[in-house]
């Protein structure tokens, strides 16, 4: 189980992925391919400062780092 307020990247459908907040069960949009999906999850994480977690076609859920290294927090990348 994740942690409450999570943002989670799920597989629904053929070019369906949803990103949505765990707990609340908010729906912040649907794309067509993970990739878009998790780079706005990624953001999302790193402004409220919680975990991500992608959850891929068979339903195995991996938790994704998303803090910055001390470069990227110093030069903003």
């Amino acid at each position: 189980m994740t942690k409450m307020g999570s943002i989670l990247v799920a597989w629904k459908a053929a070019e369906d992925w949803v990103v949505c907040e765990e707990g609340t069960g908010r729906e912040f949009g649907h794309y067509a391919t993970q990739a878009e999906a998790e780079s706005v999850g990624v953001k999302l994480a790193r402004k409220r400062k919680i975990e991500l977690v992608v959850q891929n076609e068979a339903g195995k859920r991996t938790r994704r780092a998303t803090s910055r290294g001390w470069f990227g927090r110093l030069f903003g990348r």
